[in-house]
């Protein structure tokens, strides 16, 4: 795999995309969609059988949801539609040193990304 595809796949804090719950062509977000789909009909199976379940279950389909709607396309992307990671700032900085990974930066590691790695 050449530079350019690992750059694709792996964000500025070296996580690699598709393991982020946000990457919307992630394992997660592909997992979570699966899941539902498998699910489909059990919460009226619940609702007969097993009603203490019912709640229990909903907020498990809600959590599902939520990651089956990933939206991200990876950080480099132009559809990134904003990092899952509060605050984050690895981007703008990795670029501001002109580097594509923080372990590729002279300054790393530095105080500012002390706490992400």
């Amino acid at each position: 795999m050449d530079k350019s595809e690992i750059i694709k796949k792996v964000a500025p804090c070296s996580l690699m995309c598709h393991t982020c719950s946000a990457y919307n062509d992630g394992i997660i977000c592909a997992s979570a969609k699966t899941l539902l789909k498998y699910l489909e009909g059990i919460k009226e199976f619940y609702e007969v059988h097993m009603p203490d379940a019912v709640e229990s279950y909903n907020n498990f389909e809600g959590v599902l949801s939520i990651y089956a709607g990933a939206s991200c396309s990876g950080c480099r992307s132009t559809e990134h539609n904003g990092c899952s990671i509060e605050g984050c700032f690895l981007l703008e900085c990795t670029k501001n040193h002109g580097v594509d990974f923080c372990g590729e930066c002279n300054e790393f590691p530095c105080k500012k990304n002390a706490g992400n790695f």
